[in-house]
Formats: C-alpha cells, structure tokens, sequence
C-alpha cells in the first residue's frame, strides 16, 4: 500500500515537473523570443544565430518547443526576398533538430528544402544495373595498409555514424588508434577520462545514435578527438571563403595527428 502511494506520489511529481518546464518555455520565452529575433533581423549571418536560437531554446527544456518556435516564424525567413542561403540556413536547422529528436523522415524532408531538391522516395529501378558491395566487408578488406579513413556523412542522417559503430572493434583491431569527430567540441577536454559525451561536447551529439559512437569508441579505447577548425569565425568571412578555409584548417588538423606518431591512424 505504501509502495503504491510513493510510486503515485512520485507519478504526480514527475507530471508536475514536466508542465512546470513546458509552460515556462511557453510563457518565460515570449520575451527571450523578441530579443533574439531582434537579434536576427540585425544580424546578415542569419543562418549562425539561427542555430544559436534554436539550440537555446532547446536546452531550455526540449527540442520540440525549438521546432515550434523556428516554424512560427517561417514567414519572416521564407519569402520572395529572402535569399537561397537565407530560406537554406531556415531549413538546416529543422533538419537538425528533427534529427536530435530522432524524427529522421521530417529531418530528411526539410533537408530536401534545404538543397532546394524535389523531396521523393528512392525508385530502386533507378539502381537496377549497379552491383552493391556490402559496405563492411569493402572497408575491412581494404583498411590493412591505410593511416586514415574519411567517412562523408550528413549531420542529420544517423546511418553512417550506425555504420562506423558496428566497424569500431575491426577498426580497432587494424591498428587504428583515433576518432576524429568535425562536430566535436574543442572545449570538452574531460571526454576521454569521463568516458561519455554531455551536452557540452557539442550541439550535433545531441542526436542519439552520434553520442551512442562516442561512448562505443571510448569503450574500446580509442581517443575520441575533434578536428574543426578554431580560427574563422562567422563574422569575419563570407560563408564561401569560410568554408574554403575552414576545410584547409581541419586537414592540417588531421595531418597534426598522423605527425605525431608513425604508429597513429584515424
């Protein structure tokens, strides 16, 4: 009888707790919310802030109230004066916050927006002449004389981070001593020694399959390390020069690694 009071009472808490957090990003936001648009509409780096705001707010207390807040205002974003990096920015971030969610279908549409491509299912008739190798057996058989092995993946799109866990412990077996994460903070330098990613370790690890890599790769030893560029800010460069730079900066990262030991392989 006892038991079925505390686990009621405990029930009634947790209820409490969670509409306590939703109507104070309901209410306590309305403010925050004009201050940070006021924000926006100053700033030609909309895309950046736009992140920002949105993370914000999810860090606030969920990321559905995030996709909530950036759809309200879809109209001052998406328009016949906004620019394509404009109404592109707009859409990434939905992309990625469907994605930290784990609503992958959404996430994928809104990327579709975002490249300003015709959203449609994959005709597998379009494929019918290809020859498909399984993608493990191709890295495995190929990784024995290599120091490094780039996997190009979406930010949004959790299959490949699936892919490189369930490879991890061949990966580590052929001598592969590192795992170099672009959206890894540099500010979390505790990682290795806490053995799992928080929130501080960076906004796309929020996403649950991307922070479940980390702490397999941990597990088994790796040293989890980022390699983004820390020099170019988005104020002080056009977005395509940014770019330009930053992948120069993040190779000369990579590099730095392999430099240090003939014996390292990322």
């Amino acid at each position: 009888m006892i038991k079925n009071k505390i686990n009621y009472l405990l029930l009634i808490a947790i209820l409490i707790l969670f509409y306590s957090c939703k109507m104070g990003v309901i209410s306590s936001n309305s403010s925050y919310e004009e201050k940070e648009l006021n924000s926006l509409k100053k700033s030609t780096k909309i895309g950046y802030n736009l992140y920002n705001y949105a993370d914000s707010i999810g860090r606030c207390c969920n990321y559905f109230n995030a996709i909530d807040s950036v759809l309200k205002h879809k109209d001052e974003y998406i328009n016949d004066s906004a620019t394509f990096q404009t109404k592109s920015f707009y859409y990434q971030v939905l992309k990625d916050i469907y994605s930290l969610i784990a609503d992958y279908e959404s996430s994928i549409y809104y990327e579709a927006l975002a490249l300003n491509a015709k959203y449609k299912y994959v005709d597998t008739n379009e494929y019918i002449n290809l020859k498909f190798i399984p993608a493990k057996e191709y890295v495995v058989t190929n990784i024995k004389n290599v120091r490094a092995i780039l996997f190009n993946e979406a930010h949004n799109r959790p299959d490949t981070r699936y892919f490189i866990t369930s490879i991890l412990k061949d990966l580590k077996e052929n001598g592969f001593t590192h795992l170099a994460i672009e959206g890894l903070s540099h500010s979390d330098t505790n990682l290795i020694n806490r053995k799992f990613p928080i929130i501080e370790s960076g906004y796309y690890i929020y996403e649950p399959i991307f922070s479940n890599l980390i702490r397999e790769a941990l597990t088994l030893e790796f040293l989890v390390v980022p390699y983004d560029d820390t020099t170019s800010t988005s104020n002080d460069l056009d977005f395509y020069e940014g770019l330009n730079k930053r992948d120069k900066y993040q190779a000369y990262n990579l590099k730095n690694i392999l430099d240090k030991s003939k014996n390292n392989k990322i």
